[in-house]
């Protein structure tokens, strides 16, 4: 997962290459693609776009609370496991 996050974060591209596809929605909900956008504005003189900062934060946190929910089901047996 972390690899295919790694590869959908536009680094090196940027989204308006996609154009309106079903690639585009994907790379839209990965959060590094806000703060890399966010970065890239920030230091090529774009608009620094705070709602996408707000975006990266609130998906970050999502994700965390989804994250630790998914450690506490599992914490018990998880020694076991691993």
């Amino acid at each position: 997962l972390l690899r295919l996050l790694f590869f959908l974060t536009p680094i090196f591209y940027n989204l308006d290459y996609l154009g309106d596809s079903v690639i585009r929605k994907v790379v839209l909900m990965n959060p590094l693609t806000h703060l890399v956008m966010f970065g890239r504005n920030a230091i090529l003189g774009g608009p620094a776009l705070w709602g996408q900062l707000f975006l990266a934060m609130l998906l970050t946190l999502l994700l965390l609370f989804i994250s630790f929910r998914i450690f506490k089901y599992f914490e018990p047996a998880l020694a076991e496991r691993v």
